[in-house]
């Protein structure tokens, strides 16, 4: 986002965050007053009949079932830094598949006992996904924020006020803010939906809005200038903040965030694989 917007990135998270609480609070409509185990299969079903909800079920299905192989392949990809044999710098090895193939396995085994171990193993994971970011909010500014880089090199907005804008789309923002549709895929099994549906899904999004905003804030007050001697469309890193963190001296927060960076896409594998299950339950239903 910051190659692509410069500081303008903190708009883009807010346009794409705004977006997607618009759609999302048309679905936490559907979810606290008609819940149900996969109900994003069969709203459709219910409002548009079998045409539509066919489009949109295996649409979702494919989407769906399609993470947890992704998040585990990443997750190995990250590995591949210490671990030999995985990884041959395009895909996964035979072996990387097998180790894949495992990952998987344990999160279809977590979610076979039931929503509650299902929550109590994501619940830990979601601390984790909150923490890692906000220490690594707090290190960076502690070692020196520029404000000036805000209004430097090309001022806020150094490629217009549209470049803000496309990059809701080019840039990961949408995806990054998926997932909040969590909570009504399992919205059968609430117990109190009216009132725990809104919620979830809301107060999630809103989190993760904060934290983008707090990370791209970090990220663009504590870039070195010899990295914006080309304008932000210059910046080159792999693993940004990691590498923020090495040129900042701050070896232990790389350490940290390499091994988050193996680690929290279990989380969404994890959720995606109790979803897909649900849609899978709930095409059923629809006798697809």
């Amino acid at each position: 986002a910051a190659k692509a917007a410069g500081p303008d990135a903190m708009v883009t998270w807010l346009v794409g965050g705004f977006a997607l609480l618009l759609i999302a609070l048309v679905m936490v409509e559907l979810g606290a007053s008609r819940p149900e185990s996969g109900g994003l299969v069969r709203w459709p079903y219910y409002s548009s009949g079998k045409l539509v909800a066919t489009l949109i079920g295996w649409g979702i299905w494919i989407a769906y079932a399609t993470n947890p192989p992704s998040e585990s392949a990443a997750m190995l990809q990250y590995m591949s830094k210490y671990v030999g044999g995985i990884y041959n710098g395009t895909s996964l090895t035979g072996l990387g598949v097998l180790v894949a193939v495992a990952i998987v396995a344990v999160f279809v085994v977590i979610n076979w006992f039931g929503v509650q171990l299902f929550a109590n193993v994501n619940g830990v994971v979601t601390v984790a996904k909150f923490v890692v970011p906000t220490l690594t909010v707090i290190a960076l500014f502690a070692s020196g924020f520029h404000s000036g880089n805000y209004t430097g090199h090309g001022g806020f907005a150094p490629y217009g006020f549209s470049a803000g804008l496309s990059a809701i789309a080019t840039a990961g923002i949408i995806y990054a803010y998926t997932g909040f549709q969590g909570p009504l895929d399992v919205s059968g099994e609430a117990r109190n939906p009216r009132r725990d549906i809104p919620w979830a899904v809301i107060l999630g999004l809103g989190g993760s809005m904060i934290v983008y905003l707090a990370l791209q804030a970090v990220f663009i007050g504590v870039m070195p200038g010899h990295e914006l001697i080309h304008g932000w469309s210059g910046i080159n890193l792999s693993s940004p903040f990691a590498q923020l963190a090495v040129m900042l001296n701050l070896s232990w927060l790389s350490w940290v965030l390499y091994a988050d960076a193996i680690a929290s896409p279990a989380g969404s594998a994890l959720t995606f694989t109790a979803t897909t299950a649900r849609e899978t339950y709930a095409m059923a239903k629809n006798r697809f």
